[in-house]
């Protein structure tokens, strides 16, 4: 988990080893005076050593870039800082590739909001590789049209990620020396793999390929002007994903696959206040959601209280009260 600091900028990695009832500070990362650093979530490589993704909270409304990759080999006892760049930006996740060692993270250049308009496209999409698990890092991949590449994964022997603004995924077969663009009609968020699928979120949809990302097909959502990320399969069932669901509610959206219903597994609008509950994660017997607004909420839910109630109630408010989402 991480969080902004009050007072001095400054970004906190928490740690909890009791599934959240408890949390611990392991670091504290800057990017230099006068900056307001910010991060995605922590990637654990091995035991001991994770990385962390840091840049400047105010590329949102003023465009300014800067990304740091943050290394720690102690599990969390001192970090080095092995990789910086001042035109990237927005380097939140990393994933594992096919090889031993070799490791990308998802990124942007340039772009962002200015004169203070929030705005959430780079200039371009850029993939960071590494072949030293973490150590060093080169781009391999430049989407050169504004887009994020926003998540990606190495799945049977391909390596794909997601291009926001493109509405598509970039798949490489040879470990990211070239690559190969399958258009979607929606944008391209969060990639998973459940069983035998891969899932992209989207707006109000999923898409789902179950030939390694050569072909795509839509599962819409019964409910408007959601957007949907993290697809993370149900404990115990076949073919059943979550999906946070964000924009004119809070939701978490149950689906599933085989035969395309949804189902509102919770809804935290209705105690929370927050229509903002977009990061999601699944540790053990709990699905952790996270306000990635000012609020800085975390939620817990048992996995075995995940629920399937009808969408009927929520279809209807998201007709009448959905607005285009934010981009983000």
């Amino acid at each position: 988990s991480t969080t902004r600091v009050a007072g001095p900028p400054g970004c906190r990695l928490l740690r909890s080893f009791d599934s959240g009832d408890a949390w611990s500070e392991i670091g504290t990362f800057s990017l230099g005076d006068g900056t307001y650093p910010t991060s995605g979530p922590p990637f654990s490589v091995e035991p001991g050593v994770m990385l962390l993704g840091v840049w400047d909270a105010r590329y949102y409304e003023f465009g300014t870039c800067g990304l740091a990759i943050y290394r720690t080999q102690d599990d969390g006892a001192t970090w080095q800082q092995v990789f910086f760049d001042g035109e990237m930006t927005y380097g939140k996740h990393f994933f594992s590739g096919t090889n031993q060692d070799e490791l990308y993270l998802c990124a942007g250049a340039g772009g962002g909001g200015a004169g203070g308009a929030v705005a959430f496209t780079p200039d371009e999409g850029v993939v960071l590789k590494s072949t030293d698990s973490g150590r060093t890092w080169h781009r391999c991949l430049a989407a050169e049209s504004p887009t994020s590449v926003y998540d990606g994964i190495a799945w049977r022997g391909s390596v794909l990620v997601t291009a926001r603004e493109r509405c598509s995924v970039f798949r490489s077969i040879d470990d990211g020396v070239s690559w190969q663009e399958r258009s979607l009609s929606l944008p391209a968020r969060t990639i998973g793999a459940v069983g035998d699928r891969l899932i992209v979120t989207s707006d109000s949809a999923v898409f789902v390929s179950t030939d390694g990302g050569e072909t795509w097909s839509m599962c819409r959502a019964p409910i408007r002007g959601l957007v949907l990320r993290y697809p993370i399969g149900v404990p115990g069932t076949e073919g059943e994903i979550i999906v946070s669901a964000v924009g004119w509610r809070s939701l978490l959206l149950r689906v599933d696959l085989a035969s395309n219903e949804w189902f509102i597994a919770a809804d935290f609008t209705a105690f929370l206040r927050s229509a903002s509950m977009t990061r999601l994660a699944l540790s053990g017997d709990f699905v952790f959601a996270g306000d990635e607004s000012a609020s800085g909420v975390l939620m817990r839910v048992p996995t075995n209280k995940l629920q399937r109630r009808s969408t009927s109630r929520h279809r209807v408010l998201g007709y009448a009260l959905a607005r285009r989402p934010r981009m983000w």
